[in-house]
């Protein structure tokens, strides 16, 4: 993520659940969009809140799509 950020490029980042990997290494660009997994044992980024992702992915492809070029 820090190299995406680095570049100005927006992600789409999914987590396990663990607050200090979110704190570490989440996407500070503005229209990224940065999901974490419920918690559970084994700890597992299948454990994501599927309509979440889906909200997450809509709006994220929203904030990134390419306006576009009438001819």
């Amino acid at each position: 993520m820090h190299l995406a950020d680095g570049l100005n490029i927006p992600s789409l980042v999914l987590f396990v659940h663990s607050e200090q990997d979110l704190a570490n290494w989440h996407s500070v660009h503005p229209l990224s969009v940065n999901l974490m997994a419920e918690p559970g044992v084994p700890t597992d980024v299948n454990r994501l809140d599927w309509e979440r992702v889906e909200e997450g992915v809509e709006r994220f492809s929203r904030a990134v799509a390419m306006p576009r070029c009438e001819v």
